[in-house]
């Protein structure tokens, strides 16, 4: 069995939080301040989000960052 790491883990959270709200990337990046290809690239695990650009994701789901990084 292949074991997720981190970043996967973050990558999953992130995209099931955001369609959970019923936001689409476009609208999630609005809210946050970032571009779309950002919330792809993070989602799909090819990019390590920054501490800031944990916060602003954060706020555009308008969540506690630590929510970000609980199991579900």
């Amino acid at each position: 069995m292949t074991q997720i790491t981190p970043l996967q883990q973050f990558a999953k959270q992130l995209a099931e939080l955001r369609r959970s709200k019923g936001l689409s990337q476009e609208e999630l990046a609005e809210r946050s301040g970032l571009h779309a290809i950002a919330i792809t690239y993070i989602e799909t695990g090819k990019r390590v989000p920054r501490l800031d650009t944990v916060f602003k994701l954060a706020e555009g789901l308008g969540i506690e960052v630590s929510e970000l990084f609980e199991e579900r």
